[in-house]
């Protein structure tokens, strides 16, 4: 089993991560913006970043957990 260390204590499975996303490019999408608020309101978005999240992971479960890392250093980690 795979693990990839986040910060703050978490850790998600490989196989739990659908997607790794570059905050700057997903969120010029309107959709996407909406997406994120809705993960928000409904208490499925972790915010992992100390500061301004440079991407954002979908987990299996339903989670949204904003990130420091950008999405290219992530991935290179998997």
């Amino acid at each position: 089993m795979i693990f990839l260390n986040v910060s703050q204590g978490i850790s998600l499975k490989k196989e739990d991560i659908i997607g790794i996303f570059d905050i700057d490019y997903a969120a010029t999408s309107t959709t996407t913006r909406e997406f994120l608020r809705r993960s928000e309101r409904e208490g499925r978005l972790i915010n992992a970043a100390n500061d301004i999240p440079k991407s954002f992971a979908l987990t299996g479960g339903g989670q949204v957990i904003l990130l420091r890392q950008s999405a290219q250093t992530l991935k290179t980690h998997l």
